[in-house]
């Protein structure tokens, strides 16, 4: 589990939680043959060139778990230099697609401007996706952090938004 810090609006601290655990020990979510499992065991050993070159032609491929793990050697700067607008992206194209912990990635880097400018409606809006998707260290972010932090309008747009979400098709 790797951990992000952050200071929230007036005082309030938390830690977000990443659960490369779900994916990375999940292989039923994982495509069968895929290379991606492959990907994942170079991941938990650490070898992060290997995980990045297995990675990226998946990725290619439209394979949403390789995108999202691109995304975060990109984020983390492992095996590769940090580059938060490239994990930004790879968390968008895997999370557009309904990935769970890219939707939560992505809402972790809109709430601390990683890549992009801090935004707390799109960081809510993915935030409660990925909550809807079963990714719970989203809950206290969705409940107590960000709604004190918005107007009620872009609550009620953010919740618009979600409702009529639709996962892309690659």
């Amino acid at each position: 589990m790797l951990f992000l810090s952050m200071q929230v609006e007036r005082g309030f601290h938390i830690s977000l939680g990443i659960a490369l655990g779900v994916m990375l020990l999940a292989p039923s979510v994982m495509a069968a043959g895929s290379g991606i499992d492959d990907a994942f065991r170079a991941y938990r050993q650490k070898d992060y060139k290997t995980a990045f070159a297995i990675a990226q032609p998946l990725a290619a491929k439209n394979n949403t778990d390789a995108q999202w793990l691109l995304g975060v050697l990109y984020r983390d700067g492992a095996g590769v230099p940090v580059n938060f607008r490239a994990a930004l992206s790879s968390f968008i194209v895997a999370a557009e697609q309904g990935h769970p912990q890219a939707q939560f990635d992505l809402g972790g880097m809109y709430l601390l401007g990683q890549g992009v400018p801090s935004n707390r409606f799109e960081a809510y809006v993915w935030f409660s996706l990925a909550l809807g998707s079963g990714v719970g260290e989203a809950r206290e972010l969705v409940e107590k952090v960000l709604p004190p932090n918005m107007t009620s309008e872009e609550l009620r747009a953010a919740r618009v938004k979600i409702q009529m979400w639709q996962p892309m098709k690659p």
